[in-house]
């Protein structure tokens, strides 16, 4: 009986630290209303679910303002369904012969999306929607553009989260030449704003468990 324990509390630690690889993102991600180019007013990504239908998600993506010398803003990102639990999806304009939305299954880990467009700084919107085949769900984005060069981790920039456009906690990686900025989202708990464990004190949790259980054991 001790081993089991011993044992269940190392795989909190190991599962910890995996869920630790990305910020959690833990604040409300709905919208009543949805969003277009009228609410649409800063360059970004926009990233909200169905306060009706909380499945039903849309990402999108705009230069509106941006700031930057090059004539067209670039866009590549990657969504990542942990639990291979992708329902369906389909993009959002994207015009460009060159621009791509291409979709990976792989049934041992997880189901990915992945996209690569331009859009122009005046007001040009792409984007995907997507929807989960049930409601118990992480997904971990890595949104990329050149708006985001030379950012650092921390408070993320230009990145949009529900009705209430809030912000998220971030790590940056870099890749052809883009910064993108990755995080994660429990949609069990997103949707209504529930706040959840952090990683961390379930990290010290699981190791404070091994500790007590291997003194226990030695006092055997």
């Amino acid at each position: 009986m001790k081993i089991t324990k011993i044992l269940a509390s190392a795989a909190l630690v190991f599962s910890s630290a995996f869920a630790a690889a990305l910020p959690m993102y833990e604040g409300a991600t709905t919208s009543d209303t949805g969003f277009n180019g009228r609410n649409m007013s800063s360059a970004g990504y926009y990233l909200w679910n169905d306060a009706s239908n909380t499945n039903q998600w849309y990402l999108r993506w705009t230069g509106i303002n941006a700031n930057t010398s090059a004539r067209r803003v670039h866009w590549e990102g990657q969504l990542e369904f942990r639990n291979s639990n992708l329902g369906s999806h389909s993009e959002f304009r994207f015009e460009g012969r060159d621009e791509r939305l291409e979709y990976t299954y792989n049934d041992t880990s997880a189901d990915v999306v992945e996209w690569k467009t331009r859009t122009n700084t005046r007001g040009g919107i792409d984007g995907i929607d997507f929807t989960l085949s049930d409601g118990a769900e992480i997904l971990d984005f890595s949104l990329g553009s050149n708006l985001f060069n030379g950012l650092d981790d921390g408070l993320s920039s230009n990145i949009y989260i529900g009705d209430a456009m809030n912000a998220t906690q971030m790590r940056t990686t870099t890749l052809n030449g883009l910064t993108f900025q990755n995080f994660g989202i429990d949609t069990n708990t997103a949707a209504a704003g529930v706040a959840v464990a952090e990683p961390g004190s379930l990290l010290l949790l699981g190791v404070g468990l091994v500790g007590l259980g291997l003194s226990r054991r030695r006092c055997i």
